[in-house]
């Protein structure tokens, strides 16, 4: 009880005793579950970073990581968007790699054209 009682205003939190019934940070239910969902979030950074290189196994790995990392109630956005954007990435250079294959072989014969050959057979 406060010292204050005779006020009229409620007890500040301070003033109260303890109550707190095993809550932890955003409702997790243990702190083992929130070193699990820690370690979820990390490892899907880890997978989203990784996905820009070998992107068609670390962007699923990245992807079922942040959705366990949801799940026991830790953020994982960074991971979910970066493994999003690697997929972007490798699809505008997939497209990027197409047109410029198909520039390159309509140019061919008009350069092989063009090119006096090195060596020619003596006559």
């Amino acid at each position: 009880m406060s010292q204050y009682a005779h006020q009229s205003r409620p007890a500040y939190p301070s003033e109260q005793p303890f109550s707190g019934g095993g809550q932890f940070y955003r409702g997790a239910g243990t702190p083992a579950d929130s070193l699990a969902g820690k370690k979820h979030m990390q490892l899907s950074l880890a997978f989203g970073f990784l996905s820009f290189w070998i992107p068609i196994v670390f962007v699923p790995l990245a992807l079922i990581q942040a959705g366990r990392a949801e799940r026991l109630d830790e953020p994982s956005t960074a991971g979910k968007i970066l493994a999003w954007t690697a997929v972007g990435y490798w699809i505008l250079s997939a497209i990027w790699g197409f047109i410029l294959y198909a520039f390159i072989t309509s140019q061919l014969p008009m350069l092989l054209d063009s090119v006096p050959p090195v060596y020619s057979p003596p006559v």
